[in-house]
């Protein structure tokens, strides 16, 4: 059920979609799921792919034509709307025709009205421009400003075609023109068209240049500001997020699959908003980098990326490099709220620090109330208080013998760094440090990333942090930790045996009518593309063995089958001789 709820802007009210609006059939289709306020004018959905958010699109599209609402939504097709196609015969695809523009009849009028509406493509776009001349006119204005080129519709033979004219030359946009330019036209007439008060775009970012997305990008939100319309915009682009200011923080929402999105920085108090634009200011790719990485880590500065960076080029696989992010976020003290918002949005966030963090109460108030936390120091370190300070005890025991005595947290850093690993002390100082691993952060035990770099003191620019990382194995532990890792091998092992069994599932249902037949080759209907994959032999009465053809990396893997093994115990084994079997 859609409810909805009076607000300050009465134009344009509050919604909350249920579960059962974004996935019907839903155990908790009746509990609400998204709730936007419309502050700020342009709202962002950010997520992987399969995360829920054209559904949310959808789902509100539906909810605000219900309540009377003017609702514009652009797909991801959008372009399809423009365009012409014709289908093979046999099933084999379409492929593009020439489309020679929209008709200018009512009937083609109202079919693309329809269809605009129906399926979020762009069918409508030339009508409009045709019947919105400002529109028309604030649109090619920009293309000459932005293309030197002029754009106007033209009417050919009963059909809207836009002409582009460059250098005296004449040609169609719809024809002769690339999926950029057209993409632009339909996005910025989108914007200018004055028949919405709600405006969804699924990915603007297709097929333009980083800057035309910027530029489409200020357009829409200049255009919410002076006219108090609203917009939802779904992108997969990190420079499109780009906030200054917490306010602007807030304006994204990001969403996991089968969750409630979330709205970023939400949670963060009045008193940490400051350092949270500080951050903003130092690193304006924070959040962009944050909300679209598989696997984020939090460090301290520019230095710390570059050393990481490097470290994780050399020694990781190209697909857990490419799809881990460090990300500084302006020092020691800014991790804990980082780290914060990170765990509010449900991402999958990791910390490497120094030492020093240890000892920081704003770091220790973000991990002490973990539950792992809490959980580990009572059952692995006995403690009946379950918190750092009184897990670091013989630590700091340890630390105030020695004979200067630690000022700051970083002295108390190095002191512990310099303590006997063997010593009470030692040891459960690389308890604690284990606890936090556990937990997600990572803590230099050397002390800083300098001293794990084997790097004079005070050495610690960007391009000497570089060089060392590329010259040193140091960082390989750490870097090895933190990096993503989405068990492909495993995952496609485990497939790879999934469909063994497929096949060999069906040999032994023909063996149950044919006990004395022997097969060379897979059965059923799928066997030509089985072929593919598995070779068949015939071993020994009632057994047949399996060979694995491709995938390359598991080629010659095997198993032998017979009606009397449990498909549980088929178990593919490696290629060494020939088998156990004659």
């Amino acid at each position: 059920m859609v409810v909805f709820v009076d607000t300050s802007r009465p134009e344009l009210p509050a919604v909350t979609l249920t579960w059962g609006d974004v996935y019907p059939g839903s155990s908790k289709a009746g509990d609400a799921f998204f709730e936007p306020d419309w502050v700020p004018e342009v709202q962002f959905l950010v997520g992987r792919n399969g995360s829920g958010k054209t559904r949310i699109a959808k789902a509100m599209t539906t909810a605000m034509r219900v309540a009377g609402r003017t609702v514009h939504y652009l797909s991801a097709d959008r372009l399809a709307g423009i365009s012409a196609y014709a289908y093979a015969t046999g099933g084999a695809g379409g492929y593009p025709q020439e489309y020679k523009g929209a008709g200018t009849d009512d009937w083609a009028k109202q079919q693309s009205k329809q269809a605009a509406e129906s399926w979020g493509t762009a069918n409508d776009t030339l009508h409009v421009l045709r019947e919105q001349p400002d529109t028309l006119l604030r649109l090619a204005a920009l293309v000459r400003r932005a293309f030197g080129r002029r754009l106007r519709l033209a009417e050919k033979s009963g059909f809207l075609d836009p002409v582009v004219e460059l250098d005296g030359q004449q040609y169609s946009l719809l024809r002769e023109e690339g999926h950029g330019l057209r993409e632009l036209v339909i996005l910025l007439t989108a914007v200018y068209r004055t028949d919405w008060e709600l405006l969804l775009v699924d990915e603007p970012e297709l097929h333009l240049h980083p800057s035309l997305s910027r530029l489409w990008l200020q357009e829409l939100q200049a255009e919410c500001r002076s006219s108090g319309r609203r917009a939802v915009v779904i992108t997969h682009e990190p420079r499109l997020l780009t906030p200054t200011t917490w306010d602007d923080m807030t304006a994204i929402w990001v969403t996991q699959p089968q969750k409630e999105p979330t709205r970023l920085g939400e949670k963060v108090p009045v008193s940490r908003r400051a350092d949270v634009e500080q951050s903003l200011s130092e690193n304006p790719q924070l959040v962009g980098d944050l909300v679209f990485s598989p696997r984020p880590v939090l460090v301290e500065g520019v230095g710390d990326v570059a050393a990481f960076t490097t470290t994780a080029s050399r020694v990781c696989a190209r697909e857990e490099a490419a799809q881990t992010d460090f990300i500084a976020c302006g020092g020691k003290s800014k991790i804990p709220l980082w780290l914060q918002i990170a765990r509010d949005a449900h991402l999958d966030v990791r910390v490497i620090a120094d030492l020093d963090a240890l000892f920081d109460t704003t770091v220790r108030a973000a991990v002490d109330p973990l539950p792992l936390v809490r959980q580990a120091y009572a059952d692995d370190l006995h403690l009946t208080t379950a918190s750092t300070p009184r897990a670091l005890q013989p630590v700091t025991e340890a630390i105030g013998q020695s004979q200067h005595v630690p000022v700051n947290d970083t002295d108390r850093a190095r002191a512990a760094a310099a303590l006997d690993k063997e010593s009470p002390g030692g040891r459960r100082l690389s308890a604690v440090l284990g606890v936090w691993r556990r937990a997600g952060v990572w803590l230099h035990p050397e002390g800083a990333i300098e001293d794990v770099l084997g790097m004079p003191e005070h050495a610690k620019s960007v391009n000497e942090l570089r060089n060392a990382a590329a010259a040193s194995d140091a960082l390989t532990e750490a870097v090895t930790w933190a990096v993503h890792r989405n068990g492909a091998d495993v995952d496609l092992f485990e497939l790879l045996t999934l469909e063994v069994e497929r096949v060999g599932t069906a040999l032994l249902a023909e063996l149950r009518y044919s006990p004395e037949a022997t097969f060379d080759h897979p059965v059923g209907p799928t066997a030509e593309t089985d072929e593919r994959l598995v070779s068949v032999a015939h071993v020994k009465e009632g057994v047949h063995r399996l060979t694995v053809r491709s995938p390359a990396r598991y080629k010659g893997y095997w198993v032998e089958i017979d009606r009397g093994t449990p498909v549980a115990e088929w178990n593919l084994q490696p290629p060494v001789g020939d088998g156990p079997s004659s």
